[in-house]
């Protein structure tokens, strides 16, 4: 909800420019979707969700700083097309990585943990402006928490906990 708000109010977009962005936000998802098998192929889905999660950030980040409207609708298709690569490679990753026991198990947590923070992230976000805290400050620090992300997926950072916790997750 950061983004439209941001759209409206710094950038005064209307219904139609919303509609267009949204659509621009989809057209890139439906796109992306198509090569995703492709590319994860290439370059492996932990690494494609590492670039997409880098997309996310610099979409944000475009959006944020974008001095009107018409700057603002190409980060629509980094950010659309970002989010279904992440989304796409991510499940693929957890999918090929978990053990054939307790499937289900494993498939229950990730959905809920994926649910839980598509609720937390806005909800977090909303709270922080509605704080007073400046609405481009909060995208920014949004888009650098998917820095964080990338790099840590990138870097292997669920086996580290593994390691630390003396537990196994994920298969090697």
């Amino acid at each position: 909800p950061l983004t439209p708000l941001h759209l409206v109010e710094h950038l005064h977009a209307d219904e139609i420019y919303m509609g267009v962005y949204a659509l621009a936000e989809l057209a890139a998802g439906a796109l992306v979707a198509g090569l995703t098998a492709r590319l994860a192929g290439r370059i492996g889905n932990r690494s494609l969700t590492a670039i997409a999660m880098i997309g996310t950030g610099v979409g944000s980040i475009l959006v944020a700083i974008a001095p009107n409207l018409y700057l603002a609708l190409p980060a629509a298709a980094i950010i659309g097309g970002s989010w279904t690569a992440a989304g796409i490679a991510l499940f693929s990753f957890f999918s090929e990585s978990t053990p054939a026991e307790g499937r289900a198990k494993f498939t229950v947590a990730y959905s809920q943990v994926v649910f839980l923070s598509t609720f937390l992230g806005p909800m977090i976000g909303t709270g922080l402006r509605n704080g007073g805290v400046n609405l481009v400050a909060v995208i920014l620090v949004g888009a650098l928490l998917r820095f964080v992300a990338a790099t840590l997926t990138q870097f292997h950072a669920l086996e580290w906990v593994e390691r630390a916790l003396h537990i196994e997750v994920f298969t090697r």
